[in-house]
Formats: C-alpha cells, structure tokens, sequence
C-alpha cells in the first residue's frame, strides 16, 4: 500500500508491455483490431475514416453556431452580462495566429477525438499583468507526454512536447482536459473512440471491401446469345479474357459487351454478400454516431426524414453535444484562464441566441412564460436565460403588480 500511495502511477515496463500484447494476439485475440495510441490515433480515426471525421464536424460545426457571454455575479446574488470588458477583447484573439473559433475548434477536435486537449497558457512574469494569462496555444495531444512523479499528491512533473525536441513546460502552463479514465494509474484521459475499436477496424474493412467490389465488378449485365449451342473451352477463355480486360474496373462501370447472334440482356445484381456490406456499413455508421450522441438522421442515411425529424435531431445535436461539450471547455477557460485576471465575480456561460432550431422552442416557451402571471419578473428572467433585474417589484408575483399593487412599479419604469 505504501509503494502504491508513493507513486500509483508508474508506467509498466515495456518489455512486460509487448510481451503481454504479443500473448494476447498470439492466444486471446482472435480478432484483430486498430491498435490506437498517442502517436497514430489521429491517423487511423480522423484522417482515415470519414466516417469519424463527419460525426465530430457534426458536432464542432453546431458548437461554431453557439456563443459565450462574461457574466458578472453581484454580491446580491443577481445576475448581469458584461459586453465590455478586456477579457473578452483577449478571447476574440487569444494568440497571433488564431481567432476564438479557429482555437477553441481545434482544442475540441483534439477533445473529442483523443480524450485529451492540451492548452499551453503564457502570463507575463512581471509588469501590470503578472501572473495574467495573455496567450493560448493549442498542443497536438497525441505528441504530448506527461511526466510522471512520484508523488500521489501532485503526480505531474512536467509536460513534454515531442515536436519541439522534448520541449519541457511546468505543470501549471499547461491547461489539460481530458474525459474520464478509469485506469487509476494513467494521467491521460481515455478517447471516446477506444471502446470501438472493433467497430471502427469493420467499418475500415467494409469500405475496403466494397472499393474492391467496385474495382473488380464492374461490369452491371451482359448479353447473351438465345439460341447458341455454346462454345468450346478456347472461345470462352477468349471472351472471359475481353470482359476482365475491358469492362470491369471504376472506370468501366455500367459498360457492357456486344455479343453476335441473338442477343438478351442478363442483368447482373449484387450478391448477397455484397448487400449485406451495405447494411454492415450503414449500422456501423451509425454505431460510432451513437458513440457521441449524434441522431442518426444527420448521417443521411433516413430517406423518409422530413423536415420537422432534421429539425428534432438539430435541436438533439445542441442539447446532447454541441452545448455539453462548450460548455465544459468554458468551464475550463474560466478556471484555468478568467481566475488569472483577478475577479472571481466573472464567469462565462454559453448563448445559444444565434441557434434558429432552439428559438423555436423560445418562442413557445414566451407563449407560456406570457401566461404565467404567478411568476416574478425575475423567475421569468432565469427561464429565458436573461440576467435578473435588481429591483425591489422583480421578485413580487406578476399579478400583484398587474391586479393589486398600487403606485409606480417596475412595469411602469421599463415601458
């Protein structure tokens, strides 16, 4: 127990490592799957299945649509957004080379794709903005490597960057989310992709598959003779020799031979087989979407959605993905980044005011918010997603001021 509290997170011995994986392959797996890790996974998943790539554009393409908002917390209590500030100057430009969108893209990209998203965070030394963090920098996850100490309590040594010749950064440069990892001893989080392994290795292969399908069967029917009594062995290995040699291939799809005597046309359908890679192909589309929450309208593949089903899944696609996900990289802004600037009374939440598939649900939630009198204006406020007012009459039930109240309230103020 001793040995485990000074250092739990020792990595196992390579030699161990590749003896245990060739024992596994060699008697235990049958099946052989992608071997992920730091330095192939973006190869093998984002850059190689475009299947991946769509589902988590998908994802980082309606997170593009949202928006942040400084909020500002009053020591009543209330509420109020801040649309001048210099911290929201430093966002729109966090680093010479990249606006908000272009950093925040790819620092979910990388999230999503490997389970980490490393940031590296620079604050002047000295001057007015000591300490305040001023530039953010993506890192490519899979060339990042964490140092481990042997101390339980602060495990982390050191950041490594492999492409800048093992650069070494402290710990408290680098902003480093990951998902969760129930392998207490590693300090990476785990990809969403790792549990699918095999689903992606059969999806990969399906598609292998049907581009030979294609390349080697070309041809969609042929024609025959009626009434021929057939042919010898050397005519036939002619004609099969003509066939290979001119209609099959990509570039030959749909051609088809022209035979003497009378003819019929043969029309030659999918095998069994080959139908089967469609369907094959289509579950394990969806199976990965799944892995995300992605609807599966928005893989194409429902040639019965309408447009109230898009819409649905739209609306489906902010609440179980795009919000979640920038959400939980603001949060991490605003922990690793706001609290440097000195003002715990900011925070940033995200705005989906620019999201047409979520007004339509702010317009019946208006139609029933008009209704509810027995509300406070404020009550009303927190439901739309607004700042609350900082006025005595706010907090009093609508109809009073509607019905009883007597004197000036704050309907007559703000009219």
């Amino acid at each position: 127990m001793l040995q485990f509290l000074k250092n739990p997170f020792k990595k196992t011995p390579a030699k161990d490592v590749a003896f245990a994986r060739a024992f596994y392959k060699l008697f235990g797996n049958a099946y052989k799957t992608a071997d992920f890790n730091n330095e192939d996974i973006i190869e093998k998943t984002y850059n190689f299945n475009d299947t991946i790539y769509r589902t988590v554009t998908l994802i980082t393409g309606a997170i593009s649509q949202l928006d942040y908002k400084l909020i500002k917390t009053n020591e009543d209590g209330n509420k109020e957004e801040i649309y001048v500030h210099p911290f929201l100057d430093f966002l729109k430009q966090p680093n010479q080379h990249q606006n908000f969108w272009d950093y925040a893209n790819i620092e979910i990209l990388y999230y999503l794709i490997t389970g980490n998203a490393f940031t590296y965070k620079i604050a002047p030394e000295t001057g007015v903005n000591a300490g305040k963090v001023m530039q953010l920098h993506n890192f490519p996850s899979q060339l990042v490597n964490i140092v481990q100490s042997d101390n339980y309590f602060s495990p982390i040594l050191r950041y490594e960057i492999q492409y800048l010749n093992e650069m070494a950064i402290e710990p408290n440069s680098i902003m480093h989310r990951k998902t969760p990892q129930l392998d207490y001893k590693s300090l990476y989080g785990m990809s969403p992709l790792e549990p699918a392994k095999r689903l992606i290795t059969t999806n990969n292969s399906v598609r292998t598959a049907s581009g030979k399908i294609l390349q080697n069967g070309g041809m969609s029917g042929v024609l025959v003779a009626k009434d021929s009594q057939g042919l010898d062995q050397a005519s036939l290995e002619d004609v099969a020799k003509n066939l290979r040699a001119n209609f099959t291939g990509e570039n030959e799809w749909g051609k088809f031979p022209m035979l003497s005597e009378a003819l019929e046309w043969v029309q030659i359908g999918m095998k069994g087989a080959d139908m089967q890679l469609v369907e094959i192909d289509k579950n394990t589309e969806l199976k990965i979407a799944g892995l995300y929450n992605v609807p599966s309208v928005l893989m194409a593949y429902d040639e019965n959605s309408t447009y109230n089903n898009i819409t649905e899944a739209r609306k489906q696609l902010y609440t179980n993905c795009a919000i979640p996900n920038f959400r939980n990289f603001l949060k991490s802004i605003e922990k690793e980044v706001l609290s440097t600037w000195g003002d715990s009374s900011l925070s940033l939440e995200v705005d989906t005011r620019n999201v047409p598939e979520l007004q339509q649900d702010k317009k019946a939630l208006a139609e029933a918010l008009s209704k509810a009198d027995w509300l406070s204006i404020n009550q009303q406020l927190t439901a739309w997603g607004e700042s609350d007012y900082s006025h005595p009459d706010a907090d009093v039930p609508r109809y009073i001021l509607e019905k009883t109240f007597s004197g000036k309230t704050l309907r007559d103020e703000t009219l």
